[in-house]
């Protein structure tokens, strides 16, 4: 079987690379418009973009599944490394298939980091924004502040800031 799978597996390892080039690329996007001042309009593009990058990766990771549900074997990074020594096996060359495969896990990883590093800054300045709403509103609230041990403290306000 693997000598028919191996290559479409090159050319998906081929699309799977360009896809998460694009998707990486659109996460860097995202995070140079994620600095105040903040442009919503490009940022609602670049965030469909990057949407519609996810929707291939999955898509193409869906058809590595496939090919190695094909070959008896699980969905994880061991289970590529074995399907390459068993296409080395059958005779292919699997140098290129492996560095692809090893610039996708980069891409892979970097993506996730950097993913995981503008969700942190999606999620202050919405609270900075809850904050200036809140304060514009003239709604009590919560302040925070620390105790002795360095843990944050909810100590209810008891008077309003401003109230428009």
């Amino acid at each position: 079987m693997i000598d028919k799978t191996f290559p479409l597996t090159e050319r998906l390892f081929k699309q799977l690379l360009a896809d998460s080039t694009a998707f990486l690329g659109e996460l860097k996007q995202e995070q140079a418009l994620l600095k105040p001042p903040v442009d919503t309009a490009k940022l609602d593009l670049v965030i469909q973009q990057k949407n519609q990058s996810l929707s291939q990766l999955n898509t193409g990771f869906g058809r590595l599944q496939q090919v190695l549900a094909s070959e008896r074997l699980s969905y994880n990074l061991e289970s590529v490394a074995s399907y390459l020594s068993k296409a080395a096996a059958a005779g292919f060359d699997t140098a290129q298939a492996l560095e692809l495969w090893q610039q996708i896990v980069r891409l892979s990883e970097q993506s996730q980091r950097l993913n995981d590093q503008n969700g942190i800054r999606i999620e202050a300045l919405l609270r900075h924004n809850k904050q200036a709403l809140s304060i514009l509103k003239g709604q009590a609230g919560t302040a925070h502040s620390y105790g002795r041990d360095g843990a944050t403290q909810n100590i209810p306000q008891s008077h309003t800031h401003f109230s428009a």
